[in-house]
């Protein structure tokens, strides 16, 4: 009975420095996750600031840049279109005075 007792003791005795060892282990792995936690957040503010910084550079170009091309697209595209409807009505001009061409000729 008495080396039964020894050797609960001594499972109990190594069962519990694997559990404080655990317990160790654990806590150890809370606090590097704690830090690499505080690690991301600071990384991430520190890219929230470069963007928009960098956005804060960029969109005013950007704008003048688009500023300056619109209305120089607006005037390729009206002047496009002006010479379309240019186009289209000498066409349709062209063709009804054939029409009326015809018609004449046909009253003779």
């Amino acid at each position: 009975m008495l080396s039964l007792k020894g050797s609960t003791l001594q499972y109990l005795d190594e069962f519990i420095t694997i559990i404080s060892n655990a317990a160790l282990s654990i806590s150890e792995v809370r606090d590097d996750v704690e830090q690499t936690v505080e690690a991301a957040e600071a990384s991430l503010s520190g890219l929230h600031e470069a963007v928009f910084r960098v956005s804060t550079r960029i969109l005013p170009d950007l704008s003048r840049e688009f500023e300056s091309a619109l209305p120089v697209e607006l005037s390729t595209l009206l002047a496009k279109c002006k010479t379309n409807t240019a186009n289209k009505a000498t066409v349709v001009r062209t063709a009804e005075k054939e029409e009326d061409l015809k018609g004449e000729r046909k009253e003779h």
